[in-house]
């Protein structure tokens, strides 16, 4: 009955913004038709932008000085276009347009309030919050979270946190530049959080391009500063000296990480050594950015970044395929590349877990649960490196379980 309803909704929801919109459209057309020109009102744009520019400023999105740049830019516009504009006159009667559009919104808004976003059905918006924060965290979607933490932005426009989990979900999601804006919003609001300045860091760092700045370098200052055992701060600084090829230096960070939070159970990582853990796999086992192997020079796929699987007399992918070379050949040189650096640096846990993941990718799950296997046996008086391959062997599996290559290599 009640899936029922929701699409009785659902279907009338749209019908009479249809209808609405399509009255609109067919009145505005016939009076253009008699019009050889519409009014020009580019104020009005102005004013819009001048209410979104407003309405970012309150979210955190922008700063006060962007703000008032902006302002006084459209300002100017909006001067200039009132000495420039030419009124030309129109048979459309505004009040008949402004009513038109009135009624859709008022019917939109009517039944967002009462029947509910269409996205989320019979959840009218008065206890679309209540519901979301009475549910499973782990059950809720990206968009249930912003929607929780944009209501806690509004009712406490000076707490710092819901703009720090904001820029952390929109880093999640890859968009840098609208983090940083979050994080500089959380910490105008909170300037001795540790955790803030630690993703301001993490932040400006992928924005360099993966290469630690003065100003990325100083912000894990901070954070360490004020608090010696945070965690992201600590992984950034051993991801800051992975990424400029200090790799030992970086695991020596990393351990020393791991080794202040110890867990009480000998067969478990704690928490805080899990979230720790989560982060070091992917970074050390990004397949471009790999140690050297073999003791060659050259990128594993070309370019500058050097530090690669591959030779320099072996094409790297894409000159293979434009030589009209079987870029399959060149997949399998590049595994078995890796399998034989491996045999050369066996205890190194980065080019291990590499190696692993390209051997799960390729499908040789053998040889993949083999690897992983010698190294539980290689690390096992090694707890930290043993945690890190065990999460590495469950966060590949999760990875490619919707694929047919899955398997237990942890037997």
């Amino acid at each position: 009955m009640g899936q029922a309803t929701s699409n009785l909704s659902l279907i009338l929801f749209f019908a009479v913004a249809l209808i609405l919109l399509f009255t609109a459209i067919w009145y505005l057309m016939g009076s253009l038709k008699k019009s050889e020109a519409p009014a020009i009102d580019a104020n009005s744009i102005y004013k819009k932008q001048l209410e979104e520019l407003k309405q970012s400023l309150e979210l955190g999105q922008i700063d006060e000085t962007d703000y008032e740049n902006a302002r006084l830019e459209i300002g100017r516009r909006m001067a200039r276009n009132k000495r420039e504009s030419v009124k030309i006159s129109s048979p459309i009667n505004p009040r008949y347009v402004a009513l038109l559009i009135g009624l859709f919104g008022l019917s939109t808004i009517a039944t967002y309030f009462f029947v509910g976003s269409p996205g989320f059905g019979d959840m009218p918006i008065a206890k679309r919050e209540k519901e979301l924060l009475a549910r499973d965290p782990n059950t809720l979607t990206t968009g249930e979270i912003k929607l929780i933490i944009e209501q806690k932005m509004r009712e406490k426009p000076k707490d710092a946190v819901p703009h720090l989990l904001m820029g952390k979900i929109l880093a999640g999601e890859g968009r840098d530049d609208e983090a940083l804006r979050a994080y500089q919003a959380a910490l105008r609001r909170d300037d001795k959080n540790s955790e803030i300045y630690a993703e301001i860091g993490g932040v400006i760092f992928r924005l360099s391009g993966n290469v630690p700045s003065p100003e990325s370098n100083g912000a894990i200052k901070d954070a360490l500063a004020l608090d010696k055992n945070n965690m992201t701060a600590l992984f950034y600084s051993g991801q800051f000296k992975w990424a400029a090829g200090d790799k030992a230096a970086a695991m020596d960070i990393w351990r020393d990480a791991w080794q202040r939070f110890p867990s009480k159970d000998d067969n478990q990582p704690s928490q805080q050594q899990f979230g720790l853990l989560t982060r070091i796999v992917p970074e050390i086992s990004k397949l471009e950015k790999g140690p050297t192997m073999g003791g060659k020079k050259g990128p594993m796929m070309g370019g500058a970044m050097g530090g690669g699987a591959m030779g320099g007399a072996e094409a790297p992918f894409m000159a293979a395929m434009a030589a009209g070379g079987n870029p399959q050949d060149f997949i399998k040189t590049m595994v078995q590349n890796r399998v034989d650096a491996l045999k050369q640096s066996p205890e190194d846990i980065g080019l291990r877990v590499s190696v692993i993941k390209v051997l799960l990718t390729s499908g040789k799950i053998d040889e993949a649960k083999k690897t992983y296997e010698d190294g539980i046996n290689l690390y096992k008086n090694d707890k930290f490196k043993t945690q890190i391959l065990e999460v590495a062997a469950m966060m590949l599996q999760s990875s490619s379980s919707g694929s047919n290559n899955g398997g237990n290599m942890g037997g």
